[in-house]
């Protein structure tokens, strides 16, 4: 504290200047100094605060940066993934083409090259029934015993009939000879009685049962009723054939041997080779005779059709 003495005055008072206005001054400058600090505290603390953000407003900004960095490489890595997959599947796809491309290319050739080799057959084929059809037309106009109006036979029509026959064409044959002008000739009758005979023996064959076996009875008949009333000659040996199935049909054994055998007697071609295969142990002459014994009579007979049959064919084959 500070005293002021002033001199003067009466007694020798001593006069003391007043305290208050100095410890205000003083507080004031405390006051001052505090707030000076104070503002300083607040301003270092404002500092540490934008410092703070900052760095945290950085950390998120580099966070993003680095998850936008992940997402553009995740993206690429798909992006990449998805361009190999649709390469490979290109390259899949390419190769299922070159190869279905390649596959039917060989099947064009293969389907060419069978095309051709038909064609050589149908070819070969032809060529052949041709020449059977004709040696067929001149064996049967020969062994036919028919004489009468030979000259107006229309070969060509005939011909093409007994082609039907060799592909098993029987209703073509059926139609061609009955619409024929040489219907009456023993020629005819007898393509027509081996075409009805062929479709019996296709029900025949493709029968499961004993009473669809019976249905080609009616086509018996009719190949029966063709060879006419008194027919002679082949026609003579042939119905006695279709006798001896009507027989078998009808399960009387007893009655198609006979037929068979007088069929067989009567030069029919193809009777031996039946009765060799049905009925080996029929007897000719009174003696049984083997397979092998009836063939060998056959061509004693002059019948070496019968046993080139047996020769080159395993399945019943009785129309040659």
């Amino acid at each position: 504290m500070v005293a002021i003495l002033a001199g003067g005055g009466a007694g020798g008072e001593v006069y003391a200047a007043p305290q208050n206005s100095v410890i205000g001054a003083l507080n004031k400058a405390e006051q001052a100094q505090q707030q000076a600090e104070a503002r300083k505290a607040a301003a270092a603390r404002a500092a540490k605060l934008r410092a703070l953000e900052e760095a945290r407003a950085k950390a998120a900004r580099q966070q993003a940066e680095r998850a936008a960095a992940i997402a553009r490489q995740e993206a690429a890595r798909r992006s990449e993934e998805a361009r190999r997959e649709a390469l490979a599947q290109e390259t899949a796809r390419r190769a299922r083409r070159e190869a279905e491309e390649a596959n039917r290319r060989r099947i064009d050739e293969r389907r060419q090259l069978c095309l051709r080799e038909l064609e050589l057959q149908n070819d070969r084929l032809s060529e052949a029934r041709s020449n059977v059809a004709a040696q067929d037309f001149t064996r049967l106009t020969k062994v036919s015993g028919s004489t009468k109006n030979q000259s107006d036979i229309p070969e060509g029509e005939l011909r093409l009939a007994l082609s039907y026959l060799k592909m098993n064409q029987y209703d073509s044959a059926i139609d061609l000879i009955t619409g024929s002008t040489a219907l009456n000739t023993d020629l005819a009758k007898l393509i027509l009685s081996k075409a009805y005979f062929g479709k019996a023996l296709n029900i025949k064959y493709y029968s499961i049962s004993l009473k669809d076996e019976k249905k080609s009875i009616p086509y018996l008949s009719k190949a029966k009723d063709a060879l006419g009333k008194n027919p002679t000659g082949q026609l003579f040996s042939y119905r006695h054939y279709i006798d001896g199935y009507i027989a078998a049909s009808g399960q009387q054994h007893t009655a198609a041997k006979k037929s068979f055998l007088a069929s067989y007697k009567a030069g029919n071609d193809d009777a031996a080779y039946y009765i060799s295969q049905s009925y080996p142990d029929l007897p000719l002459d009174g003696l049984p005779m083997t397979e092998i014994s009836w063939l060998t009579k056959a061509e004693e007979l002059g019948n070496t059709r019968a046993r080139y049959k047996l020769d080159t064919s395993k399945n019943r084959l009785f129309l040659a």
